[in-house]
């Protein structure tokens, strides 16, 4: 017979970055970048762009106070940094939160933005 112990000590934090989890789409009229932030809200994500870099930063809190027994996700801030092309018209980048889910729909300069049913 085995015994389990469960330790009720703070978990050390981290020393190395932690990065979001994503995926990207191509299309002929654009890109669609899905980032991954469980349990953020629109206040809990920021946007940076320097030169043909965007990066996602997200703080990703607790849902309640009380000690983890097992935690499968990263708490605290999060960041993800995505190479754009030239052909991407970034000011007319659009974004939506939805189920823990941050999509952001990236047009190519002269393009129109595709339907909502090829996304």
């Amino acid at each position: 017979m085995s015994s389990t112990c469960l330790s009720l000590e703070p978990e050390p934090l981290a020393t190395t970055s932690r990065e979001l989890r994503a995926n990207v789409f191509s299309h002929g009229w654009g890109v669609v970048v899905q980032v991954f932030v469980p349990g953020c809200g629109t206040k809990d994500i920021k946007l940076r762009l320097s030169g043909e870099v965007l990066t996602v930063v997200a703080c990703i809190n607790p849902r309640s106070n009380s000690l983890p027994l097992q935690r499968e996700r990263d708490l605290g801030e999060c960041e993800r940094d995505f190479a754009l092309t030239s052909d991407l018209d970034i000011a007319r980048l659009t974004r939506s939160l939805a189920d823990g889910v941050l999509t952001m729909v990236i047009p190519r300069h002269g393009a129109l933005v595709a339907p909502s049913s090829e996304s």
